[in-house]
């Protein structure tokens, strides 16, 4: 009996520390991260996400009326819009799958070392749309994911594959994914990149007027 008492408050020990990391230590690690990512989607509804059951689970904002969007401009595509640009022979596109997250986290420029954001790319991964475009030989020439609120984003092209026209495959494939199930594909792209909003033009995109829109056309349950 003397013996068990120690093992039991130990337990007890152990049991009261991992309560207080998961309720204290990791919401404010996920506001930090949050605060961290809205430099990219500067919006008074950040935060306000709630979760619905699904395989994976799906976040949506609740908050979807007309949002102001400071340092970015919107820009959308719809059906009739959107151009085609095809993938070129012998090459591939595909949505990524787990075994590409390692390389989204590496080659996007707002990923920090922090577990939370392995985890958020995870999650956009398994729940939304994504293309990856492949040559020949397999090597990954780019990317580009759906966010959590409906934006497309994180795209990248290695350096030695620009300038060739494969970031308008990679943008229109996701688009077209999007699509699917979407009235509208949307992109948010900081003011200072207008090599971006030219790319986004071409493939389609028009700016949304007064730099607004409705999150409530973009996000929906699937």
């Amino acid at each position: 009996m003397s013996s068990f008492r120690p093992v039991f408050c130990l337990f007890i020990i152990k049991c009261s520390c991992l309560f207080c990391f998961l309720t204290l230590y990791l919401p404010y690690r996920f506001l930090e991260i949050s605060n961290s990512l809205s430099t990219e989607f500067p919006t008074s509804c950040w935060l306000t996400m709630k979760h619905h059951g699904s395989k994976y689970g799906r976040f949506f904002l609740q908050d979807t009326d007309e949002t102001d969007v400071t340092n970015t401009v919107t820009m959308t595509v719809t059906k009739d819009t959107i151009q085609n640009f095809p993938v070129p022979d012998g090459f591939t596109i595909k949505s990524l799958d787990m075994t590409d997250a390692e390389l989204v986290h590496s080659t996007w420029k707002f990923a920090a070392n922090d577990p939370l954001v392995k985890y958020y790319i995870d999650y956009l991964i398994k729940s939304n749309p994504s293309c990856i475009l492949r040559n020949e030989s397999g090597d990954c020439i780019g990317l580009m994911l759906q966010y959590h609120i409906g934006a497309m984003g994180m795209l990248y092209v290695f350096p030695e594959y620009r300038r060739k026209g494969y970031a308008k495959v990679i943008v229109s494939s996701l688009a077209k994914k999007c699509l699917q199930s979407q009235k509208l594909a949307m992109v948010r792209i900081e003011t200072f990149n207008t090599e971006s909003m030219e790319l986004h033009k071409k493939c389609g995109f028009d700016f949304v007027e007064d730099g607004k829109c409705s999150l409530s056309n973009y996000v929906c349950d699937q």
